[in-house]
């Protein structure tokens, strides 16, 4: 039979030119443009030629193109039904008891300052900072304090309603309940028994949000698919996406967590998923099960095969070392009715048979089953194509089309894992930066080391890498063994962050490295260290709060702009921008320069701008500043020195080359030096 997945596989001959055309169409138009792609390449199928398919598709997409991009109206051109796009179709994404009425009445609760009639609810959520308009708001994860202040900002952002169990007040609907986890609950297994769709439920040591994200992608595809919001996967956070299951969802895609023995379990029996994948056993968050180590480890995530439907379907990755023991489980479940290995194994269900990894982007070729498949990740990194053998498993699982598989050119990661951004810390300095930041184990941090090892032409590869957290007993091994697999990728500059982390830096041999005790710290001084055309990334767990290292870089969050796959720093042009060969030496005098808090203000902007050098009084009356900088920002600066702070009064600059070396990278405040 003819493979329509192939619609994005070949790469030689007439077609090689037509796949990149119809890539681009893809990345450029979006999941619309792609339902054509679909329908032109079921139609073709009959004509059982991969260059009929893939010129029906490019000849659909323009006769289709322009009414998709001018706004046609709905129904002109074939829908997917994708999760973002469903924000606008109504009743299509409202949980089965669609408002605050209704699901005050099923709890059997009282509504508080209700004055608008019935308001219509588009989801259940337990952060205050996810909060969407439309969200009911239940603060059931914060202390007891802090409700009132985080159920005012959950209304700011748009939501109709919060659920308390007292103690919060305001001029908002509120939903009062004996208990919330109980209220939660009870919502949560009502959705579940209604939901007519399949539901994936997701855990394992690494890769669950990343994975989750993947599989929701491709199967919004298929189908309408609601999934785990981030990494919203704690117990209360997974009853409230239960109790938010669409009504006409045909999928829904939830990530289950383990931070304690029993968890999995817990969780699993509310979400009841008709798939459990497992994307790897390993020892994050190793210091929970410190008695049992993996083999607890193991124990725990497993459990998700006990609260299978009857007769589900398990997901594996065959290369993890434990994927016999999880099989073995699988079995000793009774529930699990097949199971879906994914690998590089012959026997394998999905088979990897290529992976051609590029500094930004893979291009995979599988075997599903007896298809041959291929498509394109549009991020770099072995493990996204480890993870996409378990998408391409879950696809086999529910009875989904392979060609789904292309969606993954468009796919982003979630904030903070593997984010690539373009950024312009100072002035004649443009930078990529890896945002890899939001959890750390050792897996993960090789995956990165992996992925950087790829970028071979840039200019300097620096890695931030802080402390990794709850590793258990053998955690100061756990990051000594990262020392020879950093100098292996190739870093120039390892900084740090942490005192674990510092003993890596100790470690690694032919390494410039720079240690810093905490990120706050870090954050001051990093735009000193970097060079124009850097390659940057950022790793560390969440509790070494690396993402302010991340922000001082971006300058603010209105600087985080993703960078898909067609951008890299390689590509990037030299920054024209002047820098002096010197630093310069810059003397102020006037009626009035010491004792106006010159120094402190100079510093502050120089700071700012990422300037080094240093300033401090002069015995004679004036003001001696040394700046290192872009000709732009030194212009800049010595307009700013010429007004000086509020109470100076600045006659005269003179400026001249300094010819001695900075000691430091940063700008220092001294108090005198006689002249």
């Amino acid at each position: 039979m003819y493979n329509a997945s192939g619609v994005l596989g070949m790469k030689t001959g007439k077609t090689a030119g037509l796949r990149r055309n119809l890539a681009t169409v893809i990345q450029r138009d979006g999941k619309a443009v792609f339902a054509v792609v679909l329908n032109a390449a079921d139609k073709a199928e009959r004509d059982n030629t991969m260059v009929k398919t893939i010129e029906h598709a490019l000849d659909r997409l323009q006769q289709e193109n322009s009414k998709v991009l001018s706004g046609a109206p709905k129904g002109s051109v074939p829908s997917v039904k994708h999760l973002e796009e469903e924000k606008t179709m109504g009743l299509q994404t409202r949980p089965l008891l669609g408002t605050v009425e209704g699901i005050a009445e099923f709890l059997g609760a009282k509504i508080i300052r209700n004055e608008s009639g019935q308001l219509l609810v588009s989801r259940i959520i337990t952060s205050a900072a996810n909060v969407n308009p439309g969200d009911i708001y239940v603060p059931i994860s914060v202390e007891e304090s802090r409700r009132q202040a985080l159920a005012e900002r959950a209304v700011e952002r748009g939501a109709v309603a919060v659920m308390s169990s007292g103690n919060i007040e305001g001029d908002f609907p509120i939903i009062e309940v004996p208990r919330m986890d109980h209220a939660l609950r009870e919502l949560a297994t009502l959705a579940r028994s209604e939901f007519k769709g399949k539901v994936v439920g997701v855990t394992g040591s690494v890769g669950k949000t990343t994975t989750k994200d993947m599989i929701a992608l491709v199967l919004s595809y298929c189908g309408a698919t609601n999934h785990t919001t981030g990494n919203l996967n704690a117990g209360n956070a997974n009853l409230a996406a239960v109790a938010s299951l669409p009504i006409n969802a045909a999928y829904s895609v939830l990530e289950i967590a383990m931070m304690d023995q029993g968890a999995v379990r817990r969780k699993s029996a509310v979400v009841k998923p008709d798939v459990a994948v497992i994307t790897s056993i390993g020892l994050s968050h190793g210091s929970h099960h410190a008695e049992g180590g993996a083999d607890s480890i193991l124990i725990g995530k497993t459990e998700i095969f006990f609260e299978l439907a009857h007769g589900g379907t398990a997901v594996l990755p065959s290369g993890d070392a434990r994927y016999e023991q999880m099989v073995a489980r699988a079995s000793e479940s009774g529930r699990v009715g097949r199971i879906i290995s994914c690998g590089k194994r012959d026997s394998d269900d999905v088979r990897l048979l290529d992976a051609k990894l590029r500094p930004t982007c893979s291009e995979v070729t599988v075997m599903i089953g007896d298809t041959r498949v291929d498509y394109l990740i549009g991020q770099p990194g072995a493990h996204f194509v480890m993870n996409s053998l378990l998408v391409a498993g879950v696809l086999l699982a529910v009875g989904g089309s392979s060609l789904a598989l292309a969606g993954l050119t468009a796919y982003t990661p979630t904030a903070r894992r593997v984010e690539r951004f373009r950024a312009i810390p100072k002035d004649g300095c443009t930078i990529e930066l890896i945002d890899d930041a939001y959890n750390a184990a050792p897996d993960s941090v090789v995956a990165l080391l992996e992925l950087l090892k790829l970028r071979e032409k840039v200019k300097r590869k620096i890695l931030v890498l802080g402390d990794m957290l709850e590793l258990g007993p053998d955690e100061v091994r756990h990051h000594l063994e990262l020392a020879p697999k950093i100098e292996d990728a190739g870093i120039d500059l390892l900084i740090t962050v942490g005192p674990k982390a510092a003993m890596v830096a100790d470690a690694v041999k032919n390494i410039e490295t720079v240690k810093f005790q905490d990120a706050k710290t870090a954050a001051k001084k990093i735009r000193f260290l970097l060079q124009d055309r850097d390659l940057i990334a950022v790793k560390g767990s969440n509790g070494m709060s690396l993402v302010t290292v991340v922000m001082a870089i971006l300058g603010s969050r209105d600087a985080r702009v993703r960078q898909d796959y067609r951008w890299s720093i390689e590509v990037e042009p030299a920054n024209t921008s002047q820098f002096p060969t010197h630093p310069i030496r810059v003397v102020v005098s006037g009626n009035k320069v010491q004792g106006v808090g010159y120094r402190v203000w100079l510093q502050r902007e120089a700071r700012a701008r990422a300037v080094q050098g240093f300033v401090r009084n002069r015995s004679d009356g004036a003001v001696e500043a040394v700046l290192f900088c872009a000709q732009t920002t030194l212009d800049e600066m010595l307009t700013l020195m010429r007004q000086g702070p509020g109470k100076a009064d600045v006659t005269k600059l003179v400026t001249e080359n300094w010819t001695r070396k900075l000691k430091d990278k940063d700008f220092l405040r001294y108090k005198a030096v006689s002249v």
